[in-house]
């Protein structure tokens, strides 16, 4: 009884304990610096953490990020926050950003500039 529920608690903080795409920042005026990602979850140490940008025209990716571990601290009722900065993203219609971990897409936004 007590591996059961171990097994129903451990799965249930796994399938919420989720990474997420909270904010795009593009189109910055200029030479567009300063564009960022920001990841958003529960705060913990991350592996194997990927950001693809993605073309939405070809659908295809033009440039994957790896983040071999992130880290996000308690910033606010169990929840962090970490910007990837990344110059240069895509600002058409429909382009769009997905974030990975462990290979296994867990986000998707699609936005157009």
């Amino acid at each position: 009884m007590k591996t059961l529920l171990f097994t129903i608690l451990y799965g249930c903080t796994t399938l919420f304990a989720q990474l997420f795409i909270n904010e795009i920042d593009y189109d910055q005026s200029g030479t567009d610096h300063d564009e960022f990602i920001e990841i958003a979850g529960p705060a913990g140490t991350y592996s194997n953490v990927t950001i693809e940008l993605i073309n939405g025209n070809s659908n295809s990716v033009y440039e994957t990020v790896p983040i071999s571990n992130l880290t996000l601290t308690n910033q606010a009722d169990g929840y962090g926050f970490y910007a990837e900065y990344i110059s240069g993203i895509q600002n058409g219609a429909p382009d769009g950003v997905q974030l990975k971990v462990g290979g296994v897409i867990v986000d998707a936004v699609s936005y157009e500039g």
